[in-house]
């Protein structure tokens, strides 16, 4: 126990180093300015009153000196607060478990890995205690408030209250962690939560968050429900719109050669200003319905009539 305390201060020390080295530099002048003054050593010769080079070459090292001190000092502070930026932090707390259950448990708020880490809390007379290798920035582990007979979980918050009440035990959950940090640094935090006050705060924070998302959530349903109709909708009048303007455009067609007779497809893409790709496809459903003749190899089109037809040009479409 003494050699891990030695170790501990130490290595606390270490951490201290700069610290310690910018307070050695004005602490030793002061110590030597003292001897000076009673006689005790003799490091430099001067001769009072000072003159002016001496007094300005004093303030020029008095004021290095001071800079040196000030810089060192600034840069412990910055490394400290990089450390401390980086380093885990473990707290306890009371969680509410789906309303109606509790549990506590100990968290790593910190950002750093916490590694050996030790748990003590104390509830209804009794003190626990819980280890494990490491804790992650953000992870947590959950343990049971109250425990039966058997070591059985007693989770349910009316439960736990019913028996710290009967018991006359205080409510109140007294804890300390023990960890390192990833440099080999010991670090412990304690503190306390009571758990009437925690419980109460925790369900009523879930019921607020649990109702508001439930509404958004068959908001967000309804929504998309009317966006799957409207796309549909609107599918279905591009199609008809799509049929509608084809099937004009056939009529135009067969009016066309109706009118003006026997033409070539260049013609009837002038007139039409439809491209002749376009027009032979359109020009083989008319042909197939009995509508016209269509040689495709000379591109000739003329209007056919069959005296007994049982096709009108809208069945090709």
């Amino acid at each position: 126990m003494c050699w891990q305390w030695i170790r501990d201060f130490l290595r606390n020390m270490w951490y201290e180093k700069y610290l310690l080295i910018a307070w050695c530099i004005p602490i030793s002048l002061l110590i030597i300015i003292v001897l000076e003054y009673v006689g005790t050593t003799s490091f430099a010769t001067y001769q009072t009153p000072f003159s002016s080079d001496t007094f300005a070459q004093i303030l020029g090292a008095g004021g290095s000196l001071l800079l040196s001190f000030l810089l060192v000092i600034l840069y412990h502070k910055q490394a400290k607060m990089h450390r401390q930026s980086h380093e885990p932090h473990l707290v306890g707390e009371i969680e509410s478990k789906e309303v109606v259950s509790s549990v506590f448990l100990i968290k790593n708020t910190g950002d750093g890995y916490a590694y050996d880490v030790s748990a003590e809390w104390t509830v209804d007379g009794r003190t626990r205690e819980w280890k494990i290798s490491s804790l992650a920035p953000g992870e947590q582990s959950e343990f049971p408030v109250l425990v039966d007979e058997d070591d059985n979980w007693i989770l349910n918050t009316n439960l736990i209250e019913k028996k710290l009440n009967d018991g006359n035990h205080d409510t109140i959950i007294e804890w300390n962690t023990t960890c390192k940090n990833q440099f080999g640094r010991t670090m412990k935090n304690d503190g306390s939560v009571d758990f009437l006050i925690q419980s109460k705060r925790s369900e009523a924070s879930e019921i607020w968050q649990k109702e508001p998302i439930d509404e958004i959530r068959k908001s967000i349903d309804n929504i998309e429900g009317d966006f799957k109709k409207i796309r549909r909708d609107t599918r279905k009048r591009r199609r008809e719109t799509k049929w509608e303007t084809r099937s004009k455009k056939s009529l135009l067609i067969g009016q066309i050669i109706d009118e003006y007779g026997s033409m070539d497809i260049e013609e009837l893409s002038y007139l039409t200003g439809i491209k002749e790709s376009s027009l032979e496809y359109r020009l083989s459903g008319l042909e197939d319905v009995g509508a016209i003749e269509f040689n495709e190899t000379t591109g000739k089109i003329r209007p056919k009539r069959p005296a007994a037809s049982n096709h009108s040009l809208d069945d090709f479409l």
